[in-house]
């Protein structure tokens, strides 16, 4: 499949490109949680940056202090059939795969790509078993809303030119009011970017029907094409509804925050297009 390059990739994170050898680089991790037993989905984005004969076989792990629990393997940059010649500097591979989890002991994990001879690249997110209950978060932040309901943590991924961000909340106490989620992407002016304002769960789940120590899974939606190049923040707040007033945001030290204005501490950098790489690229799915 061939697919127009010219800005494949919007926004960087993590230090993204990251290099994992002298001739590949590793352009972007995406890593979707299965729901209860169901696999995890993994799509892989490489760019070779010199002419490449030989495949290199790696390793999806999950691993925690005590060693690896999971290792499932990826190849990439297979041989080409003939008559399309070799894989050339500049090319960009994805490779889409899927790992099933064991019964995982309680701890914390981490996914990683490991690959012979080359730098093994850690995801910054973590997996948490507790009591029977896992959780997948980039940061936890413990932010209290209105001594209602606290944001426990929350992810973010970047398929194609779309942010999705997974709010991870808990109920305090059962609101009374039904409040509107708004995250802001702050340029470096700290001017709003984008934005998204909506009831949680894509309106499906006000906060009026939140229960006692609920937790909801909430995911909100920011359309990045066309978004101007540099280092972005997001900023994250509940309001009421119907009034507009914003609930009172205090974090774990109970200091309130100016404005009652969350910004969480990951900086992503949107790149100009005439940064990306323009190349042919090559979908495999194992």
């Amino acid at each position: 499949a061939v697919y127009e390059t010219a800005n494949p990739l919007p926004v960087h994170y993590d230090s993204f490109p990251i290099h994992i050898s002298d001739d590949v680089a590793l352009a972007h991790l995406d890593i979707i949680p299965g729901e209860g037993n169901a696999e995890w989905r993994f799509q892989v984005l490489a760019l070779l940056l010199a002419e490449r004969t030989t495949p290199l076989d790696c390793q999806i792990q999950l691993a925690s202090e005590h060693g690896n629990a999971v290792s499932s393997p990826l190849t990439l940059f297979e041989p080409l059939p003939e008559s399309e010649g070799t894989w050339m500097a500049g090319d960009l591979q994805i490779v889409e795969t899927a790992v099933s989890l064991p019964e995982l002991a309680p701890g914390d994990y981490q996914w990683a790509l490991s690959c012979p001879g080359t730098t093994l690249h850690t995801a910054s997110e973590i997996l948490t078993v507790d009591n029977g209950q896992t959780t997948y978060l980039r940061q936890r932040v413990n932010i209290d809303y209105g001594g209602t309901i606290r944001l426990h943590g929350y992810r973010w991924r970047t398929p194609g030119a779309e942010l999705q961000v997974t709010l991870h909340w808990q109920v305090l106490e059962a609101p009374l009011q039904d409040c509107k989620v708004f995250v802001h992407l702050l340029n470096s002016d700290g001017e709003i970017a984008r934005q998204y304002d909506a009831v949680p769960c894509d309106w499906q789940c006000p906060t009026g029907q939140w229960e006692n120590d609920e937790v909801v899974i909430d995911q909100a939606l920011i359309y990045l094409g066309g978004a101007p190049p540099g280092e972005d923040r997001l900023a994250v707040g509940l309001y009421d509804a119907q009034t507009g007033q914003r609930l009172a945001a205090h974090g774990s030290d109970g200091e309130r925050y100016f404005d009652d204005y969350v910004l969480l501490p990951d900086v992503l950098k949107v790149s100009p297009a005439d940064d990306a790489p323009v190349a042919l690229v090559h979908v495999s799915d194992e």
